[in-house]
């Protein structure tokens, strides 16, 4: 039996137009910032004028370079490193009177941790969540609204069982590059990887084109 315990967040206010549950067009808050616009706009990845990956890089870190700032989302390439950054991040960010929801690990016999895998979580009011399936949809971003020992209600208007908190959603302090096209991440977004082999001009291009500002975005 947990102790009953039950949290329920005040309304989070929002710039106009932005909803957890919906990304912002793309476009939208970039060409309000002209310096990250116009270095998405040249990149142009797929085509015949596509920039040099390595002249991109050494440009995108000096106009992007990394802070010693706390990131509010980080890009990588593989979900082992996305999970053990959730892990780290979720940990370092939760606050007082967060509950913990814990996913039993049940790995194949070769011990391999591969794909969108579930975990275990602190969660709070207000923390954000990625959809994993389910009554919460693969993909769209959603805010913890209230909770208890019991159950998890989230801005989609989904209410989730304990038992299905860990299998319907995802911690997205952390996501893969893959995963992110068509999300807007308001605050500061990070992208690691960089020197990966397998780092690639379009990932550049989708990483840095979900921030909303060029302040707002730092390339490791």
């Amino acid at each position: 039996m947990y102790p009953h315990k039950s949290f329920k967040a005040p309304p989070v206010q929002h710039p106009p137009g932005h909803s957890t549950e919906q990304p912002l067009h793309p476009d939208r808050e970039q060409r309000s910032d002209p310096p990250l616009f116009a270095f998405i706009q040249s990149l142009r990845p797929g085509t015949p004028e596509a920039r040099p990956l390595a002249e991109a890089l050494a440009d995108a870190r000096a106009r992007f370079p990394r802070t010693t700032r706390e990131a509010d989302w980080v890009l990588c390439l593989s979900h082992r490193k996305r999970m053990a950054l959730n892990r780290q991040m979720n940990q370092r960010k939760k606050p007082p009177g967060a509950l913990f929801f814990r996913h039993v690990l049940l790995l194949p016999a070769c011990g391999d941790l591969t794909g969108n895998q579930p975990q275990s979580m602190w969660l709070w009011p207000g923390i954000t969540l990625v959809g994993a399936g389910g009554q919460c949809p693969k993909g769209i971003l959603v805010e913890v609204t209230s909770l208890s020992e019991e159950e998890v209600a989230l801005s989609n208007g989904a209410t989730l069982r304990r038992e299905q908190v860990c299998r319907c959603t995802r911690l997205a302090h952390c996501l893969c590059y893959a995963s992110v096209q068509g999300l807007t991440l308001p605050g500061v977004v990070r992208l690691e990887d960089t020197d990966s082999p397998l780092f690639c001009l379009r990932k550049l291009y989708v990483g840095i084109s979900r921030a909303t500002a060029a302040g707002k975005v730092e390339v490791a």
